[in-house]
């Protein structure tokens, strides 16, 4: 069986290693959002990222190996998931969906009745696919609403059923389910 990747809290070392992986302004705003300024400068990337209610979380591998990251926030009445990143070398492996469904696990576990939300550009096809795979689908814009972005909905008893769904799967022939390369906004 596949061993299982771990998600752990976000540190400061590993932020700033998130913060050398974009090399353009474009990859940096697909990703974050406008508020990231490009050249990156850590104080600034930091505090976009170390936010009130906002939970950062780094996906790693059973041997430590730094893989993906992603944020839980409380927005929405939801367990909104931001800023969704699996590393260059690791994309193409399914990890999307381990990250977004530990995410998933995790808030759930903070409070079970949520359902799961998110943004995503709408010229990001590759992460738009993955979320609509796992079952999340564009819903009303809660907040100022922006034809470029997407907001996307995953339902309580949808996010439940996926978990449940997963953890047989993964018991029955170690995999979990596929997604492409990824990257998320707020």
């Amino acid at each position: 069986m596949k061993a299982a990747m771990q998600l752990r809290p976000a540190d400061n070392n590993t932020l700033l290693y998130l913060m050398q992986q974009f090399s353009s302004a474009a990859a940096l705003t697909q990703w974050g959002g406008e508020g990231f300024a490009f050249p990156i400068r850590r104080q600034q990337f930091l505090s976009h990222l170390l936010l009130k209610d906002t939970q950062g979380f780094r996906l790693q591998s059973p041997q430590g190996q730094f893989i993906g990251f992603g944020q839980l926030c409380d927005r929405f009445g939801c367990h909104h998931l931001a800023r969704l990143l699996i590393l260059p070398p690791y994309r193409g492996q399914g990890l999307a969906a381990s990250l977004i469904k530990a995410l998933i696990a995790k808030g759930l576990a903070i409070d079970p009745k949520r359902d799961i939300s998110l943004y995503v550009f709408a010229n990001n096809l590759a992460a738009l696919r993955c979320y609509q795979r796992l079952g999340f689908q564009q819903a009303t814009h809660p907040a100022e609403f922006r034809a470029d972005l997407l907001f996307m909905r995953l339902s309580n008893a949808q996010a439940q059923q996926l978990l449940s769904d997963s953890h047989a799967n993964h018991h029955k022939d170690g995999h979990t389910a596929t997604c492409e390369t990824i990257g998320s906004r707020e």
